[in-house]
């Protein structure tokens, strides 16, 4: 369980330090649910694009 919180914890530390994720600047469940997994899309990808960098 505590190895879970720290995966979590460190995307989203990322998210909120270095893409300055403050607050949602949607409303609605639905609509910050979208925009969650569009920073989550966009973690990802940076994370896929370093990994092929150093490969």
């Amino acid at each position: 369980m505590r190895w879970t919180y720290f995966l979590f914890d460190a995307h989203y530390g990322n998210l909120r330090h270095n893409k300055r994720l403050k607050r949602f600047t949607l409303h609605g469940q639905s609509k910050v649910d979208g925009q969650w997994k569009l920073f989550a899309l966009v973690h990802n990808i940076e994370k896929w694009a370093n990994y092929r960098e150093a490969a």
